[in-house]
């Protein structure tokens, strides 16, 4: 039997795709001259692979038989092309060998070529590397895409972008060539600006007709848009409109400032309270909760300037509220007012017994911010004697500072009295005065200076003017040395009493016993050998002392 076949197909070169599959149909024809079968085998090129579709008993292999095919009888043969993982270049030819067996007593052998040309593919995957979530109006991004050439020849390509309303594209986008089985990293940045919308972020790759794109939804926030306006400042029951109010600010005590917080968004805003403070300035704010749109809630802060704060000082405090990836905040400056005042602090008993003498110590201690001095004048109701010591008779404290004032009491009579400590020339000054309630106790003494000062005048006034009767009897001449004598004792006395009432100099702080001058306008003494710009306790120039007897 003569064993003869012919192989057929629809193409001049069978066209493969470089990395997918490819199956293609040949015809075999069976031109023996009888009933015949044939064994076929099929030889791939290196790197690729060739199997038949359906004739195996295992689709896919490269070995298969046809079977008895009648005489003149056709087959259609499904052959599969798979390439190799490498991409091969567009055009490159290829050769696939056919061999046809016949199941004769004699086999005959027959080659057939099939050739094979590789497609053009033009494939580019588009991917974004950058990730966000949602963008904030006012905020640029970067927008890192991956470009890669996946197909088997070179490209030109065109990039665009299509954003959303509202963004600014940075960044200029230019034309560049994408080599096969090549890629490339591609960096574009945008800005939401305040009017930015969500939507699309749409980046697009044009090439010969070819186009490839990436899509990516983006979300812009819409924040709040809060307003902050002053309202009110209160201090000690006192309201002002300005932020600045009287244009000082007094220590220790509460100062009220209250701010509207409005929202001209739709969106809520849900804002934290923070307080920057200066200069040791104490405060605390109050909660908003959260605004709406058409909300107006107060604000109020409440400082407290210390009383260590210097005078005429600038502290400022900053109140900042924040939330929402918004922030807004206000800061205030505040002049600290002069504040003159003192406290009293007593140490020793205050129930005395009569006739006795009992020690008393004051502590004054300047709780301002001002210096203070002045004289410490001691007042006691009828009963009470009291003595200061003469080196606590001036004081002069800076802020801060006390100074202890010593004190001896003697109660002449039992009962209750007043002691009034207060600081002369110091009518500014806080506190000024301490008031001091004492009680005595115990029988009423007789005070042995009182009855020694009683026999002095009575040897001294009364017993001279017995001596004065007798001599007038006397001869005038004598009468008149008596006088004489008399009138000379008297000026003793009076000389004697006139050196206890001792006067000290508001410079030197030691008795005056000489010449000296005083102040016009709050009698302070000076030496006249203490020379002065300005009086130690009212200011006054020295120019407007006078000299006193």
């Amino acid at each position: 039997m003569l064993a003869q076949t012919r192989l057929e197909f629809d193409y001049t070169k069978i066209p493969v795709h470089p990395s997918n599959k490819t199956s293609i149909d040949v015809r075999l024809l069976n031109l023996g001259n009888g009933d015949l079968g044939y064994d076929l085998f099929l030889e791939s090129p290196p790197g690729w692979f060739a199997g038949f579709d359906d004739l195996s008993s295992q689709g896919g292999a490269n070995s298969a038989s046809t079977g008895l095919m009648l005489e003149d009888g056709q087959m259609n043969i499904g052959i599969s092309y798979i390439p190799p993982q490498v991409m091969t270049l567009a055009g490159a030819e290829l050769t696939v060998i056919l061999r046809v067996v016949s199941q004769s007593e004699e086999a005959k052998l027959m080659y057939y070529e099939l050739p094979l040309v590789v497609q053009e593919i033009s494939e580019v995957t588009v991917d974004l590397e950058s990730s966000f979530s949602s963008i904030a109006p006012g905020n640029t991004i970067s927008l890192q895409y991956s470009i890669e050439n996946r197909g088997n020849t070179n490209l030109n390509l065109t990039p665009s972008l299509q954003l959303p309303q509202g963004w600014t594209q940075n960044t200029v986008l230019e034309d560049f060539n994408l080599g096969w089985t090549d890629s490339k990293n591609f960096l574009i940045s945008v800005t939401a600006e305040g009017v930015a919308k969500s939507g699309q972020i749409k980046f697009s790759l044009d090439s010969s007709g070819y186009a490839w794109s990436h899509i990516e939804e983006i979300n812009v926030v819409v924040l709040p848009e809060p307003v902050l306006t002053f309202a009110s400042l209160e201090i000690a029951g006192e309201t002002w409109s300005n932020i600045f109010g009287s244009g000082k600010h007094p220590t220790g005590v509460p100062i009220n400032y209250t701010w509207l917080v409005e929202n001209n968004e739709d969106s809520q805003w849900t804002p934290s309270v923070s307080l920057q403070l200066d200069n040791n300035l104490l405060g605390d704010c109050t909660s908003v909760g959260t605004v709406s749109k058409g909300d107006a809630k107060p604000l109020t802060c409440t400082i407290i300037i210390p009383a260590s704060a210097d005078p005429s000082s600038e502290p400022e405090f900053k109140v900042t509220l924040s939330g929402d990836l918004v922030s807004i905040n206000q800061t205030v400056s505040m002049l600290v007012a002069v504040n003159k005042e003192v406290s009293w602090e007593l140490d020793g008993v205050t129930a005395l017994q009569t006739g006795e003498t009992s020690d008393l110590e004051v502590t004054v201690t300047n709780t301002g911010n001002s210096p203070v001095s002045g004289a410490v004048s001691v007042d006691s109701s009828n009963g009470l004697k009291v003595e200061i010591d003469d080196s606590d008779r001036m004081i002069d404290l800076e802020a801060g500072q006390s100074q202890i004032i010593r004190l001896k009491i003697t109660a002449k009579d039992s009962g209750k009295g007043t002691l009034s400590i207060s600081i002369s020339g110091s009518d500014d000054v806080i506190n000024s005065q301490l008031e001091v309630e004492v009680a005595s106790e115990g029988e009423v003494s007789v005070d042995d200076s009182s009855a020694l000062e009683s026999i002095f005048w009575v040897i001294w006034i009364i017993v001279p003017i017995f001596a004065i009767v007798a001599v007038a009897v006397l001869t005038r001449k004598k009468k008149n040395q008596e006088a004489k004598q008399w009138s000379s004792q008297l000026q003793q006395v009076n000389y004697q009493q006139a050196q206890k009432q001792i006067i000290y100099c508001f410079s030197c702080r030691l008795p005056i016993q000489s010449a000296m001058q005083g102040c016009p306008s709050c009698g302070a003494r000076y030496h006249a050998a203490c020379r002065v710009e300005n009086c130690l306790n009212c200011g006054v120039s020295s120019s407007t002392f006078v000299n006193v007897e």
